[in-house]
């Protein structure tokens, strides 16, 4: 799959700088002669399936100066004895996935940490030297964060996940409307530890968390059109269960994580994602976009169950409260 969002030079972001030229990376935060350690770091859980691939492509890698850390949530497959077979840097820590995240990093040596799923792939073999270079756009970049593509072959369910993700992540840069450059990016350590670090009491937006520090900081983002491959969402059931349980995470971690209200969230998935859906049928000629109607119908009725639950928890006096 190509990718999917396209640059749009004429727009101007406080935060976001898309992709620039190699001429405007001239800062030195990255010598080239000399690579700083890159730590990979990935969190997993029962990835079996995945992570092997995952740590295939990152072993893989051309870049000179590299070290990968797992870090497994108690595991009940083979993810750990996979895991082993790529780095001697396996640990075990239990709780939410901002503790595992946290505890990846701090296992890390590198000064540019890659916060990274067990689901990711690179693409190429010099995709991690090519994607450091980005640091030296200037000093206030804190993050280079890729652009998340279906695999080759991926599933329609796959492909839809992310036809409807660019529709939403474009809106939102044309806008500068963040926040930017959450997971699956690589990170300067320095900046992430100056606003304070990983959450380790969050699950599942422990990185939209991080995202909106690092902004409210003054931070940058520079975003890459050079892909990686996310192997996630791959059967439609998959969809249904995640939604479910990451609409419930995201209420009661506090919709304002995002940054954004919670009507502007509906607008994106209603109004964008339905002309996102006519512009792919009629224009693009792409059919996965006739799964978007089972798409909208999932995550309304996740945002339905989860608004009566935390209404009743709270007529209970046993939710949270605003």
């Amino acid at each position: 799959m190509e990718c999917s969002l396209k640059i749009f030079p004429s727009m101007t972001s406080k935060t976001i700088i898309l992709d620039p030229p190699d001429s405007e990376l001239t800062s030195d935060i990255v010598n080239q002669s000399d690579p700083p350690l890159v730590s990979l770091c990935i969190p997993a859980y029962n990835n079996e399936d995945t992570i092997g691939r995952t740590l295939e492509s990152f072993s893989s890698q051309n870049y000179p100066n590299i070290e990968i850390i797992v870090v497994d949530n108690g595991s009940t497959d083979q993810t750990r004895k996979i895991a082993e077979q790529y780095t001697e840097k396996v640990f075990v820590e239990k709780g939410p996935i901002g503790k595992v995240r946290q505890r990846t990093v701090k296992e890390a040596d590198g000064n540019i940490l890659g916060l990274f799923d067990s689901d990711i792939v690179f693409p190429t073999e010099d995709w991690l030297s090519n994607a450091v270079r980005y640091f030296n756009y200037d000093e206030t970049v804190s993050t280079v964060w890729p652009e998340n593509v279906a695999p080759p072959g991926s599933s329609p369910t796959t492909r839809l996940y992310f036809e409807l993700w660019h529709v939403v992540e474009r809106d939102r840069m044309e806008a500068d409307r963040g926040p930017f450059g959450g997971g699956n990016a690589l990170f300067r350590r320095d900046a992430l530890e100056a606003v304070g670090g990983i959450d380790a009491s969050l699950h599942y937006v422990e990185d939209l968390d991080w995202a909106v520090r690092l902004q409210e900081a003054g931070y940058k983002v520079v975003y890459i059109i050079e892909p990686i491959h996310h192997y996630t969402m791959l059967s439609f059931t998959e969809f249904a269960r995640k939604q479910f349980m990451a609409t419930e995470k995201f209420a009661r971690a506090g919709g304002e994580v995002t940054g954004l209200p919670v009507s502007r969230l509906i607008y994106e998935q209603i109004i964008l994602g339905t002309k996102g859906m006519i512009k792919g049928i009629v224009k693009e000629r792409e059919p996965v976009w006739l799964l978007f109607p089972a798409f909208l119908l999932v995550r309304s009725i996740a945002f339905l169950k989860t608004t009566l639950t935390l209404f009743w928890e709270r007529f209970r006096g046993t939710g949270p409260t605003d």
